[in-house]
């Protein structure tokens, strides 16, 4: 499997796993996507996802430019990164300092049900 199908898979087990739960959510990924991969309102706040099926931790950079992604987009949305492999110290730093939420898809249901994030 090419990084290309496994950044795909990744995208379509977030969007499964949002759906099965009733989380409101449209899949945008693939090439001119813009850097968000699913997007979707939940308690009238916006929420934009990146996914990352990479075999090494996230490190920093992602975050950093997954946050002007989040700040350029006029509804104001919450950003969420996916990534099964993990994340780098940095990566950790950066999201809590631009209030990215980073996380797997095991945990992605959480990140809708904490009431801090989601009303």
């Amino acid at each position: 499997m090419n990084n290309y199908e496994k950044g795909r898979q990744l995208e379509n087990e977030t969007v499964r796993t949002l759906t099965e739960v009733g989380i409101d959510n449209e899949h945008k990924g693939g090439p001119g996507d813009g850097g968000i991969d699913v997007s979707g309102v939940v308690a009238g706040i916006a929420y934009v996802i990146q996914c990352k099926n990479w075999a090494c931790k996230i490190g920093r950079k992602v975050v950093d430019e997954f946050f002007g992604v989040v700040y350029r987009q006029k509804n104001n949305p919450i950003g969420i990164i996916v990534a099964p492999s993990g994340y780098y110290p940095g990566a950790v730093d950066a999201a809590l300092e631009y209030g990215i939420i980073l996380t797997d898809n095991a945990n992605l249901v959480e990140v809708f049900s904490t009431p801090w994030n989601f009303g």
